[in-house]
């Protein structure tokens, strides 16, 4: 009864509040065609109910994509991905298969792995449409030269178990007269950047209306370039799995101004890449040292059309595991972009009611979404909630996604309200309830956003403002003292307090005003 004492009190004190000021909706730009929401209320249940929607004038129409990898396999592949070292500090020995070393720790071993993952997430969800597969695939390998995997027709194909064969391929330095790794090498991206270009203007996949996506990665500077821009092949040296080959290569001096002249030979393909396929999305990741893949920044940059000191979009880090598996969650994510992704992360002042899956509701257009047109995670050791709706399911345009879960104040909140002379850290973002906009009490949350999909695989990002909520609080009011008695001191909740005020000052008003 007590909790419910305390909702109503506080609701009212917040409703008269609310009411003298006009709220602005928060994080909507009059022009975005997208739109995002946040609100709290009290609950029965002596919490709260966080609702956070999420809404498009035109939700993304899921448009088919051709992926190519364009993979740096030279030599130092075989390093840690965090150093230079060689993993487990060994010697290579020519004699040992793989010169001894365990190539599951390296540079090769852990792109290896993420490329074959990705794949097979392609490969799955080409599985579960009722339709023709979606997208076709193709792999370029480059070492100081390229090559195009692929059989003798065409390097495009939906055959993702030759293709994780191809992946697998250890020939590091992509030299076909190699059996083994660690021969001699260098690094070409112009050779890789020529092939992607030419992969990607062939007659299966130039015109067949599906976006481009490129996935090129690389582990240092270029340090060799093409002596000139045709392919080599088909010829005796390539291997049955083999397409192309681009092998008129010139090893550039191994110092600054070389590797500059690398560098530039390279620039100038991405921007070649850029002119020739219209559309096409590049991400980049630098594996290794970071100090030693600056060049990776910057030829992103090139690759979205900025000056090559901006920032990029989609460049990713990857000196561990887990950051290159990040980058090609990303990856992955731009081949088949959920329409949403709701993301809130709360405050150590506010906790999960409940982190059982059946505690988050999603709902469009009135109606609960089916289990299938959604994945929602929750991470309970950062309290952080992500709720995704599937790549294929069809959202009502201008109707909003609902996530919505409950909350409560965590021990630490509670524990603080009940401090003498206690006052709230925070104030309530406009339009986010009653008992929140422009009160004070703790933010509920650290972080919230929605990224949106469009059919071009571009994403849109939108913060959700900030709602508070609070607790019961004690504060001691001294009475006037009463005739004949000692003065009393009455002890009550705070929020109660605001409330009755604020409700006596109203009934005051409005008798002045009925006279």
């Amino acid at each position: 009864m007590k909790n419910k004492i305390f909702k109503r009190a506080v609701a009212t004190a917040a409703t008269m509040t609310a009411c003298l000021a006009m709220a602005v909706p928060a994080a909507m730009a009059a022009d975005s065609p997208y739109h995002v929401h946040k609100r709290v209320v009290p609950n029965d249940s002596g919490g709260y109910t966080l609702t956070l929607d999420a809404s498009a004038d035109k939700w993304m129409k899921q448009v088919p994509a051709d992926v190519l990898f364009v993979n740096d396999m030279s030599g130092s592949m075989v390093q840690n991905i965090d150093s230079d070292s060689i993993p487990g500090g060994v010697t290579p020995d020519p004699s040992k298969p793989d010169y001894g070393i365990d190539l599951s720790k390296s540079r090769y071993g852990y792109v290896t792995k993420a490329m074959n993952q990705m794949v097979g997430q392609l490969a799955a969800h080409n599985a579960s449409q009722s339709q023709n597969p979606r997208g076709q695939l193709a792999l370029v390998k480059f070492g100081k030269y390229s090559l195009v995997y692929g059989d003798s027709t065409s390097p495009w194909g939906t055959n993702t178990a030759q293709l994780k064969a191809d992946i697998n391929d250890k020939k590091v330095d992509v030299d076909p007269s190699s059996s083994n790794i660690l021969t001699s090498g260098g690094t070409s991206w112009d050779a890789g950047l020529r092939a992607a270009i030419d992969t990607l203007q062939l007659d299966e996949v130039a015109n067949d209306g599906h976006r481009k996506v490129v996935v090129f990665t690389s582990d240092g500077e270029p340090n060799t370039v093409l002596s000139d821009n045709e392919y080599a092949g088909p010829d005796s040296s390539l291997s049955q799995n083999q397409y192309r080959s681009y092998n008129h290569y010139v090893k550039c001096n191994d110092d600054s101004a070389g590797r500059q002249k690398a560098y530039e030979k390279a620039a100038d393909t991405m921007r070649d890449l850029i002119a020739a396929v219209p559309g096409v999305k590049v991400i980049s990741v630098g594996m290794g040292p970071q100090s030693e893949v600056r060049r990776m920044q910057q030829i992103q940059a090139i690759a979205e059309g900025k000056a090559e000191t901006d920032t990029p979009d989609r460049y990713y880090s990857a000196d561990s595991e887990a950051s290159l598996n990040q980058a090609f969650a990303a990856a992955t994510q731009m081949v088949l972009p959920h329409p949403v992704t709701i993301t809130d992360t709360l405050t150590g002042n506010v906790e999960f009611a409940s982190t059982d899956q059946s505690a988050f509701r999603l709902t469009s257009n009135g109606q609960a979404l089916p289990s299938t047109a959604y994945t929602i995670t929750v991470d309970e050791a950062s309290k952080t909630v992500t709720a995704s709706i599937d790549p294929d399911y069809k959202l009502t345009d201008g109707e909003p996604v609902q996530l919505q879960f409950d909350i409560v104040a965590s021990q630490s909140a509670k524990d603080q309200g009940q401090t003498p002379g206690f006052s709230y850290p925070d104030t309530g973002d406009p339009d986010t309830g009653a008992t929140s906009a422009g009160q004070p009490g703790f933010y509920s949350n650290t972080t919230a956003k929605a990224v949106f999909s469009d059919d071009e695989g571009d994403f849109t990002t939108l913060t959700y403002a900030k709602p508070v909520i609070q607790v019961e609080t004690v504060s001691r009011v001294t009475s006037l003292p009463a005739t004949g008695s000692m003065a009393g001191v009455l002890v009550m909740s705070s929020a109660v307090a605001a409330a009755f005020i604020a409700l006596m000052s109203a009934m005051a008003f409005k008798r002045r005003t009925s006279r």
